[in-house]
């Protein structure tokens, strides 16, 4: 097809911190702001094709810049949006999968304060430089009023999903439609056609080229190229407008060359895109699964600080909705919400994040962390904030009776409660106290515990303290010494003598025996007694939560480019720079030094300290539980400074048969690996919300992830580029939680102690549904907060379903004031008749909103109940208004 036009974007690449330090980045971007006004000024006479116009990548951008503009600048801003000369795209910034729903929702909040405030329809939405966006957000989007989402994916040790460049339909997890330009990558304007040479004839000459690539190497459909530019090559991320590309496009339309150049903002795009027939719109449904965030795990403990923020904020909101918030403490919502999402913005680190000693490496790396930091120590505020409203505390008190539970999950619980001594005696309690860090965790860890305590969901109870029983140490979970049955004869003495030597142990619940060599640390069996299942491969050269070290083998290529060397030309035409063929060494630990069981209320615990590579220390836990068929694990790292590329992970062999299946979770929704996964977006890892299961048709396993959410299932599979998994009998699953693996943006190391938590499970038949929810509970701590007044036991609910294939995945106070939002997602195959009631409150109205809260249709009210119909795998908000 005859290409007619060349659409360009003219924008400035948001990267927040890798060029320039945060704090010059926001005032460059208010720079460029400013600076883009002057050019929309300079070129009003220009020919209309020529005229430049200025796309506001990000709604970040526009926030920061109106609070400094003047008001000259806000009319002039108000007349050029007026006039199509500036257009906004309606994410705060460019994100990763850590963003879960809630988070992606609140990033579109922006977007409707800039079409109320300028009166714009703001519909389409960019992602400059990601890899891939979770499934649940083409239906956010939709819900959010977004008709065009458009992508700029970069390839660089990443790829791109479907077909690009293509206008494609992408099927929500829902079943509706969103239209995508799946687009070349961004500044491809200037790096296709040698603008920055500003000579005509080397830009006729990029341009042939790359039609003719275009037909001969990708059958492009379409009538119209769709390219961005910036200020490349100078600056290709975070650069001021380009008033030499107008001239050039100028110069080119003036002599009448073909195709036809003109500027688009992302509206007119999507104008342009409604012209096309459906038939060049090609359909695909699945995951756009992220190649990049394994960035994350470069930063392990910090990446555990942020997301252990979000289940806190999830649970104070939880309370907060049964009231609403004020003024006063809304800001510091907004505060906490906006450091989880600027946590999770794409750029883990500095341009020269490997030469980490520079003092620019080291103050964007310390910046970016305090993200983390400020959303976990807010989050605590709130949450102890609401904790004190829901006890009723006295801000004084000479006293305390009880204990304030909570859980805001969707399961029961029973739970063992921790209770420090000093809780019991009178003396003075204070407020400010229980704000502390020592009060709320440090007196907490160590604390003796009490009870179990059955928690319903989504409740909270008050019992006074002395009502609680201490608890005893599991009397059904045992260990020891694994005796043989037989006395050893003249023929086996030696192998019977040396199984004694080397003393088999074991641990066993009602629900998993787990075997052990003492002086090896090795686990050579784990059990599932309910269904007579050996979960591991005994095989394998790995075991049970093995760790593993994993570095580029020396020998071959030691460096950061054996697994992917980067040619700029190769990418522009999306030729793959992976070396699928790189060589590896892999580790495990080196020397036992020290295996123990430690007994306790819950269970028992196996605890191997070992040497192993890259590490100062490594001691590992692996605890049975008496009440609970799950396993919990826990590995305490002391990194060293290794500064080559590294990975660390903990592998778990499994006993399954080949073509196996495997389920993952993001932003909301479980979703299948390879089956429900766009073609070419990445299989190799994964970024798990809560959980991921690989299963055969008998039996399965699920290794849920509250710290650290990078996996890879079958195999190690970085750098395999894989657009299929082969499902081969016995495959690992491997948690993947820290890691040096690239060359640029990502930490070149990170000293230092971080403990990483997981949760394994074996179960018969694998539930999607169960699964998430347990998932979220595990996320989800149990909340123990003091109490000052407690005569007597009570309890309550936050809210009650009917619905066990419904998930409540946020309730907080509605923005504008007027009662609750509640988020729910169906994840069953057919539509729910729900009904949600909040005890305690009476219903006045009830309505279905849009992710951004704005009340669609309403909802009936019966028997105090509101009555739902939710759509299978769609996430729906509800807006409830008491009396």
């Amino acid at each position: 097809m005859k290409i007619k036009e060349i659409l360009v974007l003219h924008h400035s690449h948001f990267d927040v911190g890798y060029t320039h330090s945060q704090p010059i980045l926001w005032e460059l971007q208010r720079e460029f702001l400013d600076g883009a006004l002057t050019l929309l000024d300079q070129t009003q006479d220009y020919p209309t094709h020529a005229r430049p116009r200025w796309t506001c990548e990000v709604t970040a951008q526009v926030i920061k810049w109106l609070e400094s503009a003047t008001p000259e600048k806000i009319d002039k801003f108000q007349t050029y949006l007026d006039e199509k000369r500036i257009g906004i795209s309606a994410m705060l910034c460019h994100t990763t999968p850590l963003a879960n729903a809630e988070q992606l929702m609140r990033q579109l909040y922006p977007a409707k304060r800039l079409r109320d405030r300028f009166g714009i329809s703001l519909n389409t939405l960019n992602q400059h430089d990601v890899n891939g966006v979770p499934w649940s957000f083409a239906d956010i989007m939709i819900d959010a009023g977004i008709d065009l989402f458009i992508m700029a994916i970069n390839r660089h040790l990443g790829g791109f999903a479907a077909e690009r460049p293509a206008v494609i339909r992408w099927k929500a997890p829902s079943g509706r439609i969103l239209r995508v330009m799946n687009g070349a990558h961004y500044t491809m304007f200037d790096q296709l056609f040698n603008t920055h040479k500003n000579d005509i004839a080397e830009m006729q000459d990029g341009i042939d080229y790359y039609i003719k690539f275009l037909h001969e190497k990708k059958h492009y459909r379409h009538d119209f190229i769709y390219l961005t530019t910036a200020n490349a090559p100078v600056c290709y991320d975070n650069s001021p407008p380009n008033i030499d590309v107008a001239n050039l496009i100028r110069q080119w339309n003036d002599e009448g060359r073909q195709p036809l150049i003109r500027y688009v903002t992302p509206e007119q795009l999507g104008e342009r895109i409604n012209e096309l027939p459906e038939d060049e719109m090609p359909e695909f449904a699945g995951d756009w699964t992220d190649y990049w965030n394994f960035g994350c795990a470069s930063n392990a403990a910090v990446t555990k600080v942020n997301i252990n923020a979000k289940p806190r904020l999830y649970t104070r909101d939880m309370i907060a909705a049964r009231h609403g918030e004020k003024p006063e403490i809304k800001q510091v919502s907004d505060r906490a919400w906006w450091h989880l999402n600027f946590y999770d913005e794409h750029t883990w680190g500095a341009y020269n994040s490997i030469d980490a000693d520079t003092i620019f490496a080291q103050t964007q790396a310390h910046l970016k962390d305090v993200h983390a930091y400020e959303a976990r120590e807010l989050a605590d505020y709130l949450l102890v904030n609401e904790l004190e409203a829901l006890a009723e505390n006295p801000p004084q008190a000479d006293h305390q009776d009880g204990v304030l539970l909570v859980n805001a999950a969707s399961e029961k619980r029973l739970a063992y409660i921790p209770i420090p001594d000093n809780w019991f005696p009178a003396h003075k309690r204070l407020r400010t106290a229980r704000l502390g860090w020592n009060n709320r965790y440090e007196a907490l860890e160590t604390a003796p515990l009490y009870g179990p305590v059955e928690l319903a969901p989504f409740s909270w109870q008050k019992l006074p303290l002395a009502s609680l029983k201490a608890a005893e140490d599991a009397k059904n979970v045992t260990s020891g010494e694994i005796i043989p049955t037989e006395e050893p004869d003249a023929l086996n003495f030696i192998s019977k003598a040396d199984t004694i030597l080397r003393e088999p142990h074991f641990i066993e619940s009602p629900f998993y025996r787990l075997e052990y060599e003492a002086p090896t640390g090795r686990i050579t069996a784990l059990i599932d007694r309910r269904q007579d299942w050996q979960i591991l491969d005994t095989a394998s050269p790995f075991t049970f939560f093995e760790f593993v070290h994993e570095s580029p083998d020396t020998l071959v290529d030691g460096g950061r480019t054996s697994y992917y060397k980067r040619n700029l030309f190769k990418e522009k035409y999306d030729v793959n720079c992976w070396q699928t063929d790189w060589k590896s060494r892999r580790q495990t630990a080196t020397k036992v030094l020290g295996c123990r069981v430690e007994a306790h209320p819950r269970g028992k615990t196996l605890v191997i300290a070992f040497e192993a590579p890259g590490c100062r220390s490594l001691e590992q836990h692996i605890t049975l539980l008496q009440d609970e068929p799950v396993i919990e694990l826990s590995a305490r790292i002391n990194k060293d400074e290794t500064e080559t590329a590294e990975s660390i992970f903990f592998a778990f062999p499994l006993n399954l048969p080949a073509n196996w299946r495997s389920h993952f979770d993001s932003a909301g929704v479980p979703m299948e690996l390879d089956a429900e996964q766009l073609p070419g977006s990445c299989r190799d890892w994964v970024t798990v919300e809560t959980f991921a299961s690989v299963y055969g048709n008998e039996n399965g396993v699920t290794l849920f992830c509250p710290d650290a959410p990078m996996v890879q299932i079958g195999d190690f599979n970085f750098g395999k580029n894989s657009r299929k998994l082969e499902k081969q009998q016995n495959p690992l699953l491997l948690a993947w939680p820290l890691n040096s693996y690239w060359d640029t943006n990502f930490r070149k190391r990170q000293p230092g102690f971080v403990e990483i938590r997981y949760t394994f499970k074996s179960f018969a038949k694998f539930d999607a549904q169960s699964t998430y929810r347990e998932g979220r509970k595990i996320a989800t701590p149990v909340e123990v907060h003091p109490l000052i007044n407690c005569k007597q036991a009570s309890a309550g609910e936050f809210l009650q379903l009917n619905d066990d294939s419904v998930e409540v995945l946020h309730v907080k106070p509605a923005e504008d004031g007027n009662g609750a939002i509640y988020r729910m997602i169906n994840l069953g195959e057919k539509t729910s008749a729900t009904t949600l009631a909040v005890p305690g409150r009476r219903i006045k109205s009830g309505w279905i909103t849009s992710a951004l809260e704005e009340n669609h249709s309403a909802v009936t009210i019966n028997n105090n109940c509101a009555n739902l119909e939710l759509l299978p795998r769609q996430i729906t908000s509800i807006r409830l208004e008491f009396e």
